[in-house]
């Protein structure tokens, strides 16, 4: 992903954003990266990815699904060689 940029001496770019919407909490991780092609992304979506270097999201996601149940959502958008985008929304959060 972004370090292949990085090997490249091409800018590399991580941006996390936050903001709370309607109650729902949305956290989106984006990266210039090389990207995820659609049948990846799919697998990914549905849990039968399980290439070893992608096991961190499956793992993440899982974590999250136990603390947070049917209020999480999880949803990936790239474009191969030109970004990834990860936004976890979570319904009804309420700021403490």
């Amino acid at each position: 992903g972004v370090a292949a940029r990085v090997r490249n001496k091409e800018k590399a770019e991580v941006k996390i954003t936050s903001c709370i919407e309607n109650n729902v909490l949305k956290i989106s991780v984006y990266d210039n990266g090389i990207g995820i092609d659609d049948e990846t992304v799919q697998k990914l979506m549905n849990g039968s990815e399980t290439e070893t270097e992608r096991i961190g999201f499956a793992n993440v996601r899982k974590r999250l699904r136990y603390h947070y149940g049917d209020d999480l959502k999880v949803d990936i958008d790239s474009a191969e060689n030109e970004y990834t985008n990860v936004i976890i929304s979570i319904k009804n959060h309420k700021i403490s």
